[in-house]
């Protein structure tokens, strides 16, 4: 087990708030009805439970964790018809006066470079516009990273972490509801 991986991936913020904390509040309920059911009467199986969360429970959590929620998402930009970045900048889109657009647009291709198509060229090749869209996103996201920008860092973070969350929420639901049983059938109140 490569120990220093294991506090390295944990000691990013983004790797516990957005990935591990929303898998530990799946299985919160059932380990503490585990714990409570067995841990006075059976302790070598309580460390051993122990144990296993704490050396690749945590890891194989924020995995898990993870890939649910980035199938969420896929499903829901399929739903939406793109990511809300995307949608946003789509002259289509009347999220924003088409004068605030416009500046966006102006801005965003003197930042990356890449230049953002107008509503003739969006309307000619829909697919064209999406992907310089996307592109322009992906650019300034990577530009944004790091210590100078920690504000858009905790937005990201709580980003990951309710759409991880989301993507829980029926186990979470059912963890729930049997660690409430298994507790109050094993009198551990």
């Amino acid at each position: 087990m490569n120990w220093n991986f294991l506090v390295t991936a944990f000691r990013d913020p983004y790797e516990r708030k957005a990935r591990l904390f929303p898998g530990l509040l799946v299985v919160l309920p059932l380990l503490i009805s585990m714990c409570c059911a067995l841990g006075p009467k059976q302790p070598i199986p309580t460390t051993v439970l122990a144990l296993i969360v704490t050396v690749g429970g945590a890891f194989a959590l924020a995995a898990l964790s993870r890939s649910a929620g980035k199938r969420l998402e896929e499903k829901l930009v399929a739903e939406w018809g793109g990511m809300p970045t995307t949608i946003t900048l789509r002259h289509r889109d009347n999220h924003y006066n088409r004068y605030t657009k416009q500046a966006y647009h102006q801005k965003l291709t003197q930042l990356t470079g890449i230049e953002l198509p107008s509503a003739e060229e969006e309307a000619a090749d829909s697919t064209d516009a999406d992907e310089r869209y996307e592109a322009v996103t992906v650019k300034l996201r990577n530009m944004t990273r790091g210590p100078d920008f920690p504000h858009l860092r905790r937005e990201n973070i709580a980003y990951g972490f309710y759409r991880n969350a989301l993507a829980l929420k029926a186990q979470g639901i059912a963890s729930a509801i049997v660690g409430i049983l298994r507790v109050s059938g094993f009198g551990c109140v």
